[in-house]
């Protein structure tokens, strides 16, 4: 997720079209999608009202429109750049857990059960 953090900061330290750019590291810090690695101190897994979570339910989170509409006031170019942070971090999901866990679904279902990709389709 820093690295996600670091490209928002990156976007809006580029595009800035408001009056106070020298704050965007500071928002973009605070905002709870990017404290992943601190609420996993206190918590095993993750909560269904994690930001997390409802991103990867495609929900796109309030508190991330807030930050787009503070720093970038031009509503095409918000869309346009609110749809480049979404695309990279949805990419960076599916590659780092998303095929992780259907290679591992898809390994596990014929081992125990003998299911292949032949068999789902009949």
């Amino acid at each position: 997720m820093e690295l996600h953090c670091l490209f928002l900061v990156d976007l809006f330290t580029q595009h800035c079209t408001a009056a106070m750019p020298q704050d965007i590291p500071r928002y973009v810090n605070s905002c709870q999608l990017f404290q992943l690695p601190s609420y996993f101190t206190s918590y095993w897994d993750l909560s269904p009202t994690h930001p997390c979570y409802l991103l990867f339910h495609n929900f796109i989170l309030l508190e991330i429109t807030q930050l787009f509409n503070i720093f970038i006031t031009k509503s095409k170019l918000r869309k346009s750049l609110l749809l480049k942070f979404l695309c990279s971090l949805f990419n960076d999901f599916k590659k780092q857990i998303w095929n992780i866990h259907a290679s591992a679904l898809k390994q596990w279902e014929s081992t125990q059960f003998n299911i292949t990709s032949k068999s789902k389709r009949s």
